[in-house]
C-alpha cells in the first residue's frame, strides 16, 4: 500500500469518527459538539506530534558523514530511503528545483508523476544503479529545467536495500553548447571547403567531406596520421618551419602550398590554419581551412602566357613597323640625293621628317615594354632633336624643354607628335630665316584631364590672321586632319615678341582606346556594340 493509500485511509476513518460523534443522538447538542472539539484538539496533537517524530526519524536515517557530503557538495543531492522517501536534500538541490527544505523532506517520489523518474528510483531501490534524463518538472514549484540525475543505491550490512543517494546535474549549458556544437559541425561537415583538425602533436582527428573528395583519402584513412601525408616537395623545408612555428606561438598561419592527393596529382590550396585555444589560452590542437584554387590557378597561367605571347606578338609587329618606317625614309632620303629640284628635296625631306616622327614612336614603343602608352617627354624631345640634324638651316637654335613625363596613349602621341613635327619645321623653314640666333621652347602639363601643349619661338611675327591667311599647304591640311582625330582644340598668336602655338585636347585612356577600337572593328563588320 501506497503512502497516499494509507493517508486516504486514515483520513476517511478519522472522518467516520468525526460524524458519529456529531450524530449522537443519546447526547445533548451542546455535549456532541464538544466531543467533536475534543476529538479535533487531539488529532491536532497527535499530528505534530508523528511530524515531529517523523522528522526526527528522517534526520536520523542518514550517516552524519553522508550528510556532511551532501550538504558541501557543488551539484544537487538528495539521501531517500528504501521506500522512496526524501530524508535529506542539501541546498543545491533547493536552488535548482526553486522549492524549500519543508516541501521536499518527506516527499515520497514513487508517486511523482513522471514516470522516467520513478523508473530510475525502482532501479536503485532493487540494487541497480538509475539514470534520469529530461526537462523535469518540480512538483513543488512548478519549474521545469533540464537535468541528468543518478539514483545510486545503498546498502545495509546485511546486503539488504537501505534507500539510495541522487546526484541530480542542471544540464542547461551543456545542452546549448552541444546545440552550438552540433550547428558549428554540420557547417563544417557541409562546408565547400576542406576542413580538418589536428592535436598538439600534429595527429589528424577530423576531416570534412569536401577534404576527402579533395584529396581522394577516407576520414579512417587519415586519422591519426599527419598531414604530411599531403605534403607535394614543392615548398621548402624552411616554410614548413615557419609554418609549425608561427602556430605553435598562438599565431595564424595563410597563404599558398602545393599539396599532393592520394593520386599523386598536385593541388593548389589556400590555406589558413589557427590554434584552437581553450580560456586560459592553452592549445589543445589546430584547425586548417583550405580553398581549392588549382584551376584558377591553372587559368592564370594560361592567361599569362596568352598575354606573353600577344607581348611578344605586338613587340613584333611594332619592330617591324618601325624598320619599313625606317627603309621607307631611307628610300626617300635616297630619292633626295638623287634629284636637283629643289622643291622636291623640301617635300621630300618634309615627308621623310614625317615618317621618321611615326617610327620613332614606335621606337620608343619598342624600348619601353609597354604597349599601352608611352613618354610624350621622351619622344618629344627625340623628335625636335632629329628635325633640328636632319634639316639644313644657318641659323644657332636653342631648344628649351618644360614638359613633365606624361603617358599618352599610342594614337594620341602620334597625331601630337606629327602636329609638333610640322609646327616645329615650319619655324626652322621659315620663321628663323635671316635670324643668327633662333629659341624654340615647348611646355606641356596635365590637367583636369586634358593634355596641353604650347610651343614658343622668337622668329618673324605671323602673318595677318594666320593660319586662314596662309595659302593652303600639306602642312597645314595635315594639322587640320590631326585636330579634328585628336579633338582638339589649336591657335596660332603672336604674344610680344614670342609666336604661340597652343594645342589641346581630352586624354583618352588605354581602356577607352581599345573600346573604340572594338566599336570601330564592329562598325566595319556591320555589328554593334552594346
Amino acid at each position: 500500500m501506497s503512502q497516499k493509500q494509507r493517508k486516504d485511509n486514515c483520513s476517511e476513518g478519522k472522518l467516520r469518527i468525526l460524524r458519529e460523534l456529531l450524530e449522537n443522538d443519546e447526547l445533548p447538542a451542546k455535549e456532541r459538539i464538544d466531543d467533536a472539539l475534543t476529538f479535533l484538539k487531539k488529532q491536532s496533537a497527535d499530528h505534530k506530534s508523528q511530524k515531529s517524530a517523523q522528522k526526527h526519524d528522517i534526520d536520523k536515517e542518514l550517516d552524519p558523514k553522508y550528510q556532511l557530503i551532501l550538504d558541501h557538495s557543488p551539484l544537487a543531492v538528495l539521501h531517500f530511503n528504501k521506500e522512496g522517501i526524501i530524508t535529506h536534500c542539501n541546498n543545491q538541490l533547493v536552488e535548482l528545483l526553486g522549492s524549500n527544505q519543508e516541501a521536499l523532506l518527506g516527499l515520497d517520489m514513487t508517486e511523482l508523476p513522471d514516470q522516467q523518474l520513478v523508473k530510475a528510483l525502482r532501479n536503485a531501490q532493487s540494487g541497480n544503479t538509475g539514470h534520469y534524463r529530461g526537462h523535469y518538472k518540480s512538483v513543488t514549484s512548478g519549474k521545469v529545467i533540464p537535468v541528468h540525475g543518478i539514483f545510486i543505491p545503498l546498502r545495509e550490512k546485511g546486503g539488504s536495500p537501505a534507500g539510495g543517494i541522487a546526484i541530480i546535474e542542471d544540464v542547461t549549458e551543456r545542452i546549448e553548447s552541444q546545440k552550438q556544437l552540433r550547428k558549428f559541425r554540420l557547417g563544417i561537415d557541409r562546408s565547400p571547403n576542406p576542413v580538418f583538425t589536428t592535436d598538439t602533436d600534429g595527429h589528424i582527428q577530423y576531416t570534412n567531406a569536401a577534404f576527402e573528395k579533395l584529396y581522394g583519402y577516407t576520414s579512417k584513412e587519415v586519422i591519426g596520421k599527419n598531414p604530411r601525408i599531403l605534403k607535394s616537395g614543392k615548398q621548402t623545408e624552411e616554410f614548413y618551419k615557419d609554418f609549425w612555428r608561427t602556430i605553435t606561438t598562438g599565431n595564424v598561419s595563410r597563404g599558398e602550398m602545393i599539396n599532393k592527393t592520394a593520386d599523386g596529382e598536385y593541388v593548389s590550396v589556400l590555406y589558413s590554419c589557427s590554434p584552437i585555444m581553450v580560456s586560459d589560452g592553452e592549445i589543445i590542437g589546430f584547425i586548417s581551412i583550405q580553398d581549392d584554387i588549382t584551376e584558377r590557378k591553372e587559368m592564370e597561367a594560361n592567361i599569362r602566357e596568352t598575354l606573353e605571347e600577344k607581348e611578344l606578338m605586338l613587340s613584333e609587329i611594332h619592330h617591324r613597323v618601325k624598320n619599313n618606317l625606317a627603309l621607307i625614309s631611307a628610300l626617300l632620303t635616297l630619292q633626295i640625293f638623287k634629284t636637283d629640284d629643289e622643291s622636291l628635296q623640301q617635300k621630300l625631306s618634309e615627308s621623310t621628317l614625317r615618317i621618321k616622327t611615326i617610327a620613332n614612336v614606335h621606337e620608343h614603343l619598342y624600348q619601353s615594354g609597354s604597349l599601352k602608352n608611352i613618354s610624350f617627354r621622351d619622344n618629344c624631345r627625340s623628335l625636335i632633336q632629329n628635325i633640328k640634324n636632319t634639316l639644313q638651316f644657318d641659323t644657332k637654335i636653342q631648344l628649351n624643354y618644360a614638359c613633365s613625363d606624361h603617358r599618352i596613349s599610342i594614337t594620341q602621341a602620334i597625331h601630337l607628335l606629327l602636329i609638333i613635327n610640322e609646327v616645329v619645321s615650319n619655324i626652322i623653314h621659315h620663321a628663323f630665316e635671316g635670324l643668327k640666333q633662333g629659341v624654340i621652347e615647348v611646355t606641356s602639363q596635365v590637367e583636369k584631364g586634358h593634355f596641353h601643349l604650347t610651343i614658343l619661338d622668337n622668329g618673324s611675327p605671323l602673318p595677318e590672321g594666320f593660319p586662314q591667311s596662309a595659302n593652303s599647304s600639306m602642312g597645314l591640311e595635315l594639322i587640320s586632319i590631326l585636330r579634328q582625330e585628336l579633338n582638339a582644340e589649336i591657335s596660332f598668336q603672336r604674344n610680344g615678341e614670342l609666336n604661340r602655338f597652343s594645342c589641346t585636347f581630352p586624354i583618352v585612356t588605354p581602356e577607352e582606346e581599345i573600346l573604340s577600337f572594338r566599336k570601330f572593328q564592329n562598325r566595319e563588320s556591320g555589328k554593334t556594340i552594346q
